[in-house]
């Protein structure tokens, strides 16, 4: 989502961060709006559901942080994380939440992870989101020796949702 970085799934909110997307959207319908083609090929978008939007959502309750690096102007998501934070919602219950962009940095410069071990095998019924087995695809190139892209198009899992 533009500007939203929820923590990955084996990070700490990282499963409550998913439930809680999955709860907000449901079975309702979403709106859509592609702000940018990111580095990957994938849509970057702001998500709309219920008249709300999602990723602040998620911020507001302390599940996701504001990616400033990718939307510093977007001046209500710094707004809402502040709030969060002052309030210890979420991982700011936590005394040094680390920012999901820090973790993943973190998984790269290291053979084995939380998680993320380079002798665990994986497949796609580790991850909740495409974008999270897309990231751990890419990170374990070149090769797909975990088989998470199975037509070799370059996308893992994609039957997964793309949230």
């Amino acid at each position: 989502m533009h500007g939203v970085d929820a923590p990955e799934s084996a990070q700490s909110y990282g499963t409550a961060a998913t439930r809680a997307a999955r709860q907000y959207v449901g079975g309702e319908s979403v709106r859509v709006a592609v702000e940018e083609i990111g580095r990957y090929g994938r849509a970057v978008a702001s998500v709309e559901v219920g008249g709300g939007d999602l990723g602040a959502m998620l911020i507001r309750r302390g599940l996701a942080w504001h990616y400033r690096q990718y939307a510093p102007g977007e001046t209500e998501y710094a707004r809402l994380q502040r709030q969060a934070r002052n309030a210890g919602r979420g991982l700011w219950s936590q005394p040094n939440p680390t920012a999901p962009w820090e973790w993943r940095d973190c998984q790269s410069d290291s053979s084995s992870g939380p998680g993320e071990t380079s002798t665990q095998d994986r497949d796609c019924s580790d991850f909740d989101t495409q974008p999270e087995a897309q990231r751990f695809f890419e990170s374990r190139q070149p090769g797909d020796p975990h088989g998470l892209d199975g037509n070799n198009d370059g996308e893992a899992c994609e039957s997964l949702p793309n949230v």
